[in-house]
């Protein structure tokens, strides 16, 4: 009877020394993990390009700098960071002329409307900001998304969506226009409209002509 319980004890030993052994694999190649920043969406283990690349890609233009008070009917005063290369953003600080777009690179309509932003952004130079607020969302997916739709205006990242809680909105796309005076002058929500439509809007609502 007491020579048969060593086998039993020898087979319970080895069976744990299998399943630490095959634990150790699994980790060593990735598989119980989730992919971290440098890894592929897919989680498939292959290295997807650098953030370094993605900024590059995208080639996107410094954030704007945000100087003083927090106006009342402004943006939320929270400090967001750069998508690309550039300076923290705060948002109450952000005088306009500027058109501020709340984006998500999994938001379907802000995908077909970032064309147009575009568009405005190469209409009008240095008379108007624009500005999109990446919502909700990854830097990398975010990153990949512009280089991707080839549009090459400043956005500021907020992962957490403070800007667009905070101006009780459910979701992007949102589009507001800022006046000088930092003052929210406009808003739309939902898509922007074309080209031509957006730039009288512009034109009624800050006073600039495209």
């Amino acid at each position: 009877m007491g020579m048969s319980l060593v086998p039993a004890v020898a087979v319970r030993a080895a069976a744990a020394l299998l399943a630490t052994a095959c634990l150790a694999a699994c980790a060593q190649s990735g598989e119980t993990g989730s992919a971290g920043e440098t890894g592929s969406a897919g989680g498939s283990g292959r290295a997807g390009p650098s953030i370094a690349a993605l900024v590059a890609r995208a080639a996107l233009p410094p954030c704007p700098r945000t100087v003083g008070r927090a106006p009342s009917g402004g943006l939320p005063d929270v400090v967001l960071s750069c998508l690309g290369d550039g300076p923290r953003v705060r948002m109450a600080g952000l005088r306009g002329p500027a058109v501020v777009n709340l984006w998500a690179s999994w938001c379907a309509p802000c995908r077909r409307e970032m064309p147009e932003l575009e568009a405005l952004r190469a209409r009008a130079g240095n008379r108007l900001i624009v500005l999109g607020v990446v919502t909700d969302d990854e830097r990398r997916d975010a990153l990949d998304a512009a280089g991707g739709l080839g549009v090459h205006y400043a956005s500021a990242l907020d992962t957490e969506g403070q800007v667009r809680r905070r101006l009780g909105f459910p979701g992007p796309p949102v589009t507001l226009f800022l006046d000088a005076s930092g003052h929210v002058a406009h808003r739309i929500v939902g898509p922007v409209p074309p080209l031509p439509e957006l730039k009288i809007l512009v034109a009624r609502h800050l006073g600039v002509t495209l």
